[in-house]
């Protein structure tokens, strides 16, 4: 089964968590910002990198729309293909519904296996 990787970058702890719950624990890569000793990060900075197939389009799609106040979403991601080949695009969804919403990410999310 091809997979792609896709890397969304900003999230915050209470997101990273969810993501990673959400997937299998090989499935979601957390990296967090190097912070020295006396210094600050800023609280969105963790960068998750998924690790998507057809039968886990569903699953992303419904972490991406989950219960949010609007069902307006603009995401950048980063796709990495099987063969290498790295992809930034965004995920733009204006839907009136959580079950439309999740409808339009799963048709984005599809046409990057067309690509694979």
């Amino acid at each position: 089964m091809q997979e792609v990787k896709i890397s969304l970058a900003g999230l915050n702890e209470l997101d990273a968590e969810e993501l990673s719950e959400a997937f299998e624990s090989d499935s979601v890569e957390l990296t967090r910002p190097e912070v020295k000793e006396g210094e600050l990060a800023e609280p969105a900075t963790i960068i998750a990198t998924v690790k998507i197939t057809t039968a886990l389009l569903a699953v992303f799609a419904l972490w991406l729309s989950k219960k949010r106040r609007s069902y307006i979403l603009k995401k950048k991601i980063k796709i990495t293909y099987p063969d290498g080949r790295e992809e930034e695009s965004y995920i733009e969804v204006n839907a009136r519904s959580e079950s439309e919403a999740k409808i339009q990410i799963t048709n984005y999310l599809k046409e990057l296996f067309t690509d694979a």
